[in-house]
């Protein structure tokens, strides 16, 4: 049958039906030709590796195991200067050895990533580490002696590291998919155009299918990245994966703008030269008409005045972007006319009168136009935005079958249960930037270790640099009231000079410049900082991930009662305050989780006097052993028992197991906090105190047996494993 045999209409749905398979299929095709290119090719693999690698995030996440695999094979002091090794080995992954030796290592790590049968995913930095070892060696001789020789054989498992990818054994299709279906595509969008009645509609109809494609192309990558990034919990992983998604995939992204706006110029082309004579500055009258035109609908033109003072807001904000964008406009203008010009000479345009009826596009209305910008606005911030970051449900129906992982405990109360619990939470070897830590890991995986108590300490910041690397938030001293006197009386004289050593002189009577935010910090933000938010967000999701688990915060708290409640509030966490009745601690663990009511917050100074009824004036509630101790002697004395802070009514009982010292010695912490020395010390102070311990707090939880203590302590055999339950 010939193409004349199915009539005009026939045609018509023809050109109509290639249109949109060749848009699908050149969206498809143009994808996996990018991926054959650029992703499945070794040297563009390892080019584009190498741009990843180059940027001071991806540097970053993958320093890490790098210090780590340091500070683990050396003498345990090493975890003191942390951020001094971590920027050193961030500065000797940034020479261009160690960027040679990664090129070369993801060389390799393409191979086995498109292989049939691939082994886990590895990247040997024996080389890098090695100039770790030299660099250290050049910049802090006094450490030189303490990197060990393990280092120069070290190997980062990329998938945990950076970008988690997954082996991909399909390359060969691509490959040969990413050659075979941009012809397909091409021919079907040719088709759509010659089999079409009117062939210059026919080009009108296979632009336009062209840019939705594209469009479609790049919500499609947004999404897919925002999915991505938000998979990863750690912050800086999640920066890195950024980084790595934009060396790997942001090209793409740039040629699905390009081509839609190549779509788009080419049907505005078609479209207004469809008249007796080409005009060029056509579509700035049709756009000036389609902004006369109100909307009749009231929503609509709403839409259109929300749209445009978006809009207009933007270009004052943001000048660079605005430039950008009268340059991409004036481009295609540019552009439109010359595709215009060619048009017209190719295929001159017909008369009206040889017409047959009005052309397709004249047929859209303005209140059309600007309802499918709306749907189109608002299908992007639901999938892209607010997919990823929508609240996880109320905690499922019904009774736990395990609390804080154990059944035995769900039918005790909070003054019945011994929590595991950490000094100084947030000041961790792990965490970016922090010198003189107490524990070895963060709090995320101290929570998923077990801890279910938290100290954590809030400080008023002020961000220079990234805010990530050492000594980059600077202590607000003159918004806290604090001397030089008061801090070296809280940290000793030796931390207060190096910290001096890191910024300068403090700032004890003048507020450093820029705005101070919430931290938290140990005394000085120069030694260590977390951002507020980020510490009770990341609280926030491990919370919404684990319905049966009770969690106690314990701030001691600079920032003001109203600040940090605001930041509670930002974070989602209230939604699980717990608020004790008249100081007293009534219900049953299994009750209060059972009522999703699983979070006690209290505050060591200032609550806030009422007004926030969830966060606790602390010491009416708990009452503590002293905290400062210098000798294991003196943490083994009946003394370390005595009544501290908090009046002997309080139901909470909270037993402080450290031992401060300049620098940290986690081998104390080991000594100490070891099954038979815990155990027999919290027995003492319950003899002594009357009071079942509730908080057990210690350094370095993961050196001693803190968590098997809190078990023998709860009548929980030591082989029980814990029962956590999950929800995504």
């Amino acid at each position: 049958m010939r193409v004349s045999d199915i009539g005009e209409d026939g045609r018509r749905r023809l050109s109509v039906a290639l249109a949109v398979i060749g848009a699908f299929l050149a969206l498809t095709g143009g994808t996996l030709l990018y991926l054959r290119e650029n992703i499945f090719d070794r040297d563009a693999f390892a080019d584009r590796a190498e741009v990843a690698f180059s940027d001071q995030r991806v540097r970053l996440a993958v320093s890490q195991p790098v210090t780590d695999a340091i500070i683990d094979s050396g003498p345990t002091q090493l975890v003191n200067a942390r951020p001094l090794i971590e920027s050193v080995v961030v500065g000797a992954l940034g020479t261009s050895p160690a960027r040679a030796s990664f090129r070369e290592a993801a060389k390799t790590v393409e191979a086995k990533l498109f292989q049939r049968d691939p082994h886990t995913l590895l990247l040997n930095l024996a080389a890098t580490a090695s100039i770790v070892a030299a660099t250290v060696d050049s910049l802090a001789p006094q450490l030189a002696d303490d990197v060990p020789d393990k280092i120069r054989n070290v190997h980062i498992e990329l998938t945990a590291s950076v970008a988690g990818i997954d082996s991909i054994q399909f390359a060969e299709r691509v490959r040969f998919l990413g050659l075979l279906v941009p012809p397909i595509a091409l021919l079907c969008l040719i088709g759509a155009v010659a089999i079409a009645p009117d062939r210059r509609r026919g080009l009108i109809r296979a632009s336009a299918s062209l840019a939705a494609a594209a469009v479609a192309g790049m919500i499609l990558l947004a999404a897919l990245k925002s999915l991505l990034v938000g998979h990863f919990e750690n912050d800086l992983v999640a920066d890195a994966v950024s980084a790595t998604w934009d060396a790997f995939f942001r090209d793409l992204g740039d040629a699905f703008l390009a081509g839609g706006v190549f779509a788009v110029v080419l049907a505005a082309a078609a479209r207004f030269t469809d008249a007796e004579e080409f005009d060029p500055l056509a579509p700035f009258v049709r756009a000036g008409a389609l902004l006369r035109h109100r909307p009749e609908q009231p929503a609509l033109a709403l839409v259109r005045a929300l749209t445009l003072g978006a809009v207009g807001i933007v270009l004052i904000l943001e000048p660079e972007l605005s430039l950008e964008a009268i340059a991409v406009v004036a481009g295609a203008w540019v552009l439109y006319v010359a595709v215009g010009e060619l048009l017209t000479l190719l295929a001159p345009p017909l008369p009206k009168s040889e017409k047959g009826r009005e052309p397709v596009w004249q047929r859209f209305r303005p209140g059309r136009v600007a309802t499918a910008v709306a749907v189109a606005i608002a299908a992007f911030v639901v999938v892209v935005i607010v997919g990823d970051e929508q609240e996880a449900p109320a905690r499922p129906p019904g009774p736990p079958q395990a609390c804080n992982g154990y059944p035995q405990i769900c039918d005790k109360r909070i003054d019945e249960t011994t929590f595991a619990a950490t000094h100084n939470s947030m000041s961790a070897v792990q965490e970016p930037g922090w010198f003189l830590p107490n524990q070895r890991f963060g709090i995320r995986r101290q929570l998923d270790d077990g801890i279910r108590g938290l100290l954590i300490d809030t400080h008023y910041g002020v961000q220079r640099g990234s805010g990530r690397g050492f000594a980059e938030v600077i202590t607000d001293l003159a918004k806290e009231n604090k001397t030089r006197q008061e801090v070296v009386d809280e940290i000793g004289e030796e931390a207060v000079q190096k910290a001096e050593g890191l910024v300068g002189n403090l700032a004890f009577g003048e507020s450093p410049p820029g705005e101070a935010e919430p931290y938290l910090c140990h005394v000085l933000c120069e030694l260590g900082a977390t951002r507020l938010d980020t510490a009770l967000a990341g609280i926030n999701q491990w919370m919404r991930r684990h319905p049966d688990e009770f969690l106690v915060i314990f701030i001691e708290d600079v920032v003001s009662p109203r600040e940090t409640a605001a930041a509670f509030e930002r974070s989602g966490l209230l939604r699980y305050a717990y608020v004790p009745d008249d100081g007293a601690v009534q219900p049953t663990l299994g009750e209060l989780i059972e009522r999703d009511e699983r979070l006690l917050v209290m505050a060591e100074n200032d609550s806030g006097g009422g007004k926030y009824p969830w966060y606790q004036q602390g010491f009416d509630l708990v009452q503590e052993t002293p905290y400062t101790f210098h000798t294991v002697a003196e943490i083994k004395a009946p003394e370390s028992c005595r009544p501290n802070r908090g009046s002997a009514s309080n139901p909470l009982f909270q037993i402080n197991s450290w031992i401060e010292t300049i620098p940290r010695n986690p081998d104390l912490a080991e000594r100490i906090d070891s099954y038979d020395a815990l155990l027999q010390r919290a027995r003492m102070c319950t003899r002594i105190r009357g009071l079942k311990p509730n908080l057990l707090n210690v350094d370095f939880y993961n050196r001693g047996d803190v968590l098997d203590v809190a078990k023998k302590l709860n009548g929980i055999p030591l082989s029980e494993k814990p029962q956590v339950r999950t929800v995504r």
